[in-house]
C-alpha cells in the first residue's frame, strides 16, 4: 500500500511529469532542494516496485478511458501516411465541401483556412487552403514502429579517418547501396 504521497508521485508520473516535477509536486518541501537531490530521491521512488505497479495501473486505466491502444495509433498513423489527397476534390477538380469529407479525408487535414475575395460589385469568392498532415513524417513513424528502419551510431570509428579516407568509405557505401537496389 503506497502512503498518500507516493500515490501522488505515481498520479503525476502516470499524467506524463517528469520524476523531479513529480516528487516536487508530491513533496513540497522539496522544491527548496537542489535539483541533484530532487533526481536522485525521484529515481530511487520511482524505482520502487510498488510504485512502479501503481504508475502502471494508472497508465493503463488513463489509456483505457481514452480508447488510447497501439492498435488505435498504428492504424491512425496508417490512416495518415496513405492519405490520398484526391478525396478532397470532387470528379471536376473543385474542392469537396467540409461536410462532405469521409472522416479518414477529414483526420488527414491539419489545418484549413478560407481566404474571402473580391468586392460587392464583381462578386465575393472563397478560396480554401488545406493544411494536410505530414506524409513522410507519419510514413517514418510507422516504419518505425514496424522495425523497417536500423539506426546505427558509431562512436569513434570516423573520428580517426582522414577526408581521403571518409571520401572513400562513402564511395563504397554508395556503390554497395546501388548494387543492392
Amino acid at each position: 500500500m503506497l502512503t498518500p504521497r507516493q500515490e501522488a508521485f505515481a498520479a503525476g508520473l502516470a499524467q506524463g511529469l517528469t520524476q523531479a516535477a513529480a516528487y516536487r509536486e508530491a513533496y513540497p518541501k522539496s522544491r527548496t532542494w537542489k535539483d541533484a537531490s530532487v533526481r536522485e530521491q525521484a529515481h530511487r521512488l520511482a524505482a520502487n516496485p510498488d510504485v512502479c505497479l501503481r504508475v502502471n495501473e494508472l497508465s493503463a486505466k488513463a489509456a483505457a478511458a481514452n480508447e488510447v491502444t497501439v492498435e488505435r495509433v498504428v492504424a491512425e498513423l496508417a490512416r495518415l501516411a496513405f492519405f490520398d489527397v484526391r478525396r478532397l476534390v470532387n470528379e471536376d477538380g473543385s474542392p469537396r465541401k467540409l461536410t462532405e469529407l469521409d472522416d479518414d479525408t477529414a483526420r488527414a487535414v491539419a489545418g484549413l483556412d478560407v481566404v474571402r475575395i473580391g468586392n460587392a460589385d464583381a462578386g465575393v469568392g472563397e478560396v480554401l487552403k488545406f493544411k494536410l498532415a505530414d506524409k513522410g513524417a507519419n510514413l517514418e513513424r510507422l516504419g518505425r514502429h514496424l522495425a523497417m528502419f536500423k539506426d546505427v551510431v558509431m562512436v569513434g570509428a570516423f573520428d580517426r579517418m582522414t577526408d581521403d579516407e571518409l571520401a572513400a568509405r562513402r564511395d563504397a557505401l554508395l556503390a554497395r547501396g546501388k548494387g543492392a537496389a
